[in-house]
């Protein structure tokens, strides 16, 4: 697998708090900048400069008549003020049009923007006043309706029948653009531009009457029937755009309200704090990155050792080649020579039958002992050598078991050292990771050295080519006992009866007798000598053969091991330095996040007023929107638009009013 892949795979759990929270609060367009808006945060404070003794406060509450497309078409401020303690005076800030006390005859005094009221009117209650405004408002609604797929004026649809879609989009109009601050993992303090909005919590509620409408598709409302009307109920955050919808099928279409409830709000984020894991994460990938330098720090030497290995295997194989050509004419020599013994007794025993003819050709006998007896002394010399070159190969044979068995012994500790690692890796790593195949491949190249007998194996082949060079050292010994104590005593005995041959036949034979054993001995020694190069041949051929599956195992070894090392460098470059920016990365995305989520909270906290939020510092906010209804006369077939006059009323009927109550 791509190192990049794993990498991200690795890192995108720990990235999951970051990239939600970034995903929620990302903007999906920037086109409109709200003009004026000023960040003040709660302060201890009322709306007074003339006495501290007193607290006062109000609520602000912005009633908003909309279109059915969502135009606003008016809208008013009704505020609420209250007080604690002693007051003097009462100053609410604000640009209206008209205002109006809703529950005395009681004016203010305005001037630049000041509602100025007399302290007195709190004795009688709290004081409630409205305000004409046409500020802009912080949230824009549009409404769209499709009947059977197709879009349609709101006044068209008024005794309509057919499938009724309606969209409503919602937006957020107030962009602040600040820096964010917040304290990087390596860097220090940031400061990093980001546009954001204040958020508001916006909900939409419409009441679907049963009578009229029926399969209603809202999957993302919460749905409250009561008799014959179900409550449709949004919870949205714009931020900066959110959209509603949903579909129901009419028979005579008539429309109740839409009302929009806005409150500034902050969503209902996860509270997950996964620095923690990161940065023991980072100090992991950080400890691998070291481990790893040293693992390659220690394989140089064994990849060193096995480069030599590797350039002397020629020379070793060209020199067992010879060996075993050279042991194979040894042994076809011996053959020979043992043909040729039994050739020689086979006419020894003739040249007993024919002894009473000796005395004859005594002269011409004594003549061809005396070569004869050269003639031992040669072989006897040739089998000295012979003895001479099988010490030497002795010698030669149990250096090379004393210098290879300590070696090949370090390969088999390495062997097992390598097998355990690579054990662990399958253990401990991914089975799709590269430490896992790169364990698997040490535990498949341990498969194949084994089932060519292991390093044991080339030992005990060393063995027995060390018992087989033995076992001819004891044979030329023997060969070289028998003609020295012998075979050439014997021609001296012959020489010495051919001398007393006159004087006595008997002697003579006696003579050609121990000749004869002395000729038994010397064969059995030259069979054993055959048997012993026989043995050292098939100790060569097996050792050839061992041999080479060595060092095919060896180039396997050492390509494995130069894999290893690429391997190595491929990951500590390319995978464990960009995990270990992609941890660090993560965190300060995630520290960022936690600063947007603490400036989303200050600006919620800091949105107190419509109308003056910069002065008007203790107070609250919402707003309650609602669309005109559409109600289908029957035989008329006419839109009537619900919005009568406006008596003189008194506070909570005017509220109930203005809630379409």
């Amino acid at each position: 697998m791509n190192v990049k892949k794993m990498i991200k795979k690795v890192l995108s759990r720990a990235l999951l708090f970051s990239v939600v929270l970034c995903f929620v609060l990302m903007p999906m367009s920037t086109t409109y900048a709200y003009k004026g808006l000023k960040v003040a945060l709660a302060q201890p404070s009322d709306n007074n400069a003339n006495d501290g003794s007193g607290f006062v406060a109000k609520d602000e509450t912005v009633y908003v008549i909309l279109d059915h497309d969502g135009k606003v078409l008016e809208q008013r401020v009704v505020n609420r003020i209250y007080v604690k303690g002693e007051i003097k005076e009462i100053r609410d800030y604000g640009q209206y049009s008209s205002v109006r006390n809703m529950e005395t005859s009681a004016e203010p005094r305005v001037q630049d923007e000041q509602i100025v009221w007399d302290a007195q009117l709190l004795k009688k209650g709290d004081i409630y006043y409205e305000g004409i405004t046409d500020k802009e408002l912080p949230i824009e609604v549009s409404i769209k309706y499709f009947l059977d797929g197709k879009e349609v004026e709101a006044q068209s649809l008024a005794g309509k029948s057919g499938n009724l879609r309606i969209e409503i989009g919602i937006k957020n109009k107030l962009k602040v653009t600040q820096p964010i601050t917040y304290e990087s993992y390596e860097k220090g303090r940031i400061s990093k531009e980001y546009e954001h909005y204040v958020p508001f919590l916006v909900q939409v509620s419409y009441p679907v009457d049963l009578n009229i409408f029926s399969d209603v598709k809202a999957d993302e409302a919460v749905k409250v029937v009561t008799g014959k009307t179900m409550n449709l109920s949004f919870a949205t955050f714009p931020y900066p755009d959110a959209k509603v919808s949903f579909e129901m099928t009419g028979r005579n279409i008539e429309l109740k309200p839409f009302t929009f409830t806005v409150i500034p709000q902050v969503p209902p984020l996860p509270d997950v704090d996964m620095e923690d894991e990161l940065v023991k994460m980072l100090d992991g990938v950080r400890k691998i990155r070291d481990g790893l330098n040293q693992f390659g720090a220690a394989t140089q030497p064994l990849a060193s050792g096995g480069k030599q290995m590797a350039e002397g295997k020629q020379v070793l194989e060209r020199g067992i080649s010879a060996l075993v050509a050279g042991s194979k004419k040894l042994d076809e020599s011996s053959n020979e020579l043992v043909a040729g013994f039994d050739a020689s007794i086979q006419g020894f025993n003739e040249l007993k039958d024919g002894v009473t003819k000796l005395v004859e050709g005594l002269n011409g006998v004594a003549a061809g002992m005396n070569r004869l007896a050269g003639s031992a002394g040669e072989v006897s010399s040739a089998v000295n050598s012979l003895a001479q070159a099988a010490s030497q190969l002795q010698g030669a044979a149990s250096g090379w078991a004393q210098n290879m068995a300590p070696a090949l012994m370090q390969l088999v500790n390495i062997n097992e050292e390598m097998l355990t690692i690579a054990q662990k890796l399958v253990q401990e790593q991914p089975k799709d990771s590269d430490l896992y195949k790169l364990g698997q491949m040490v535990i498949e190249q341990n498969r194949i050295i084994e089932s060519m007998g292991g390093p044991e194996g080339i030992i005990n082949s060393g063995a027995q080519l060390l018992g087989a060079i033995n076992g001819l050292k004891e044979g030329v010994d023997k060969l070289k006992e028998g003609l020295d104590s012998q075979f050439i005593p014997g021609i001296q005995a012959v020489n010495d009866s051919i001398t007393s041959l006159v004087s006595g036949a008997e002697a003579t034979l006696d003579g050609m007798e121990e000749y004869q054993k002395g000729q038994t001995v010397y064969r059995q020694g030259l069979v054993e000598y055959v048997q012993g190069v026989r043995s050292i041949n098939n100790g060569l051929n097996a050792l050839s053969g061992n041999l080479t599956r060595v060092l095919t195992g060896m180039d396997s070894l050492l390509n494995a091991l130069e894999k290893m090392d690429d391997g190595l460098s491929a990951m500590d470059l390319q995978g464990l330095s960009e995990m270990e920016e992609g941890i660090i990365q993560a965190i300060d995305d995630m520290r960022f996040a936690k600063a947007l989520k603490q400036r989303m909270e200050e600006l919620a906290d800091g949105y107190r007023s419509f109308m003056d939020n910069e002065r008007n510092k203790n107070s609250s906010v919402q707003f309650i929107m609602r669309t005109k209804e559409i109600v289908y006369e029957k035989g008329r077939g006419e839109v009537q638009n619900i919005q009568s006059a406006q008596p003189r009323m008194d506070v909570w009927k005017r509220l109930l009013h203005l809630l379409g109550l």
